[in-house]
């Protein structure tokens, strides 16, 4: 097998797989450590939010704030308020309707940690 056909393997993540194995060289070294690949249902979600408040829910500007630090109990209680309509807001009432209070906690439960 050339180099070009190796690369395009390891670039499709094929190296690791029970039937590329024999393809490659014999000696060729292939890290086939299990990758953790797994995403919680709050991480998930709470990816999402990270469009406006930023990585980890830290926001470069002061128009979107940062809510990495509110904590699980006032990040949820906000966004119930929000979906309710009991605090005004101009997009995030909208966006809380889309989840269910379980989907909330879990967001809320994500920034937290």
């Amino acid at each position: 097998m050339n180099k070009s056909m190796r690369v395009w393997m390891y670039a499709l993540g094929l190296a690791a797989s029970s039937w590329a194995a024999p393809l490659l060289a014999e000696g060729a070294a292939v890290n086939t450590a299990p990758v953790d690949t797994t995403l919680t249902r709050g991480a998930m979600l709470g990816n999402t939010c990270m469009a406006c408040h930023g990585p980890g829910g830290e926001s470069a500007g002061e128009g979107i704030p940062s809510i990495n630090d509110l904590g699980a109990e006032r990040l949820e209680s906000l966004m119930l308020e929000y979906k309710r309509d009991e605090r005004m807001s101009t997009l995030m009432g909208r966006i809380a309707k889309g989840y269910s209070d379980a989907d909330i906690a879990l967001i809320a439960d994500y920034f937290a940690n």
